[in-house]
């Protein structure tokens, strides 16, 4: 079995936040290109977090970018996913990077936090964007996810959200070959079934 012991690039584990914000503004045309009908020349549909099936469009000089990270944890036919306290809909355990976080400091902190576990190991899996309005702050997020494979001390231990400052959403191990696509978020839909091909 392969030992998913290959930590994160050293460029990525030194940079700090001011120089992901750097790479992301410098890479703001390809993403565009990448995103098709997403975006036009001078604005972006955002999905609404407190509507998940509620879009709203915002000029994209307003997008405040958003680097995160999460992780990718299986046990058997379980996948670790988090259920969010407002929609009760599932999500990866993770979270945005802090300023001065690398990219490996913040996935261990939001995995420790959402779900109690230590992660020992990582592989770059992925990654994907999305564009995001967070009512609460009255910010439109263009949110860059990065995601990793992880293995973590102990499986068997209990997950819980106590070292969740916010205390917001709930630790579950899903059974892949129950879930039910409405209980995803939306861009959590597509990074799953390609999990469950892995």
């Amino acid at each position: 079995a392969l030992a998913l012991v290959r930590r994160l690039p050293e460029t990525a584990l030194k940079s700090g936040l001011e120089s992901i914000l750097t790479y992301f503004t410098k890479n703001v045309l390809l993403s565009r290109l990448l995103l098709g009908g997403n975006v036009d020349n001078n604005r972006v549909t955002c999905h609404m977090v407190a509507d998940p099936n509620a879009t709203i469009e915002v000029e994209r000089t307003k997008l405040v970018p958003r680097p995160s990270v999460y992780a990718i944890i299986r046990k058997d036919d379980g996948l670790l996913m988090v259920r969010g306290a407002n929609q009760g809909r599932l999500f990866l355990p993770g979270g945005g990077v802090e300023p001065g976080e690398t990219f490996e400091h913040a996935l261990r902190r939001e995995v420790w936090e959402e779900t109690g576990l230590e992660i020992v190991s990582m592989i770059f899996w992925g990654e994907r964007e999305n564009f995001v309005y967070y009512e609460a702050e009255d910010t439109y997020w263009h949110v860059f996810l990065q995601i990793y494979i992880c293995e973590v001390e102990d499986l068997q231990a209990p997950i819980t959200n106590t070292n969740n400052p916010d205390n917001e959403g709930q630790p579950e191990w899903i059974d892949l070959r129950c879930v039910q696509i409405g209980e995803l978020k939306n861009i959590a839909q597509t990074i799953v079934w390609d999990v469950m091909d892995f």
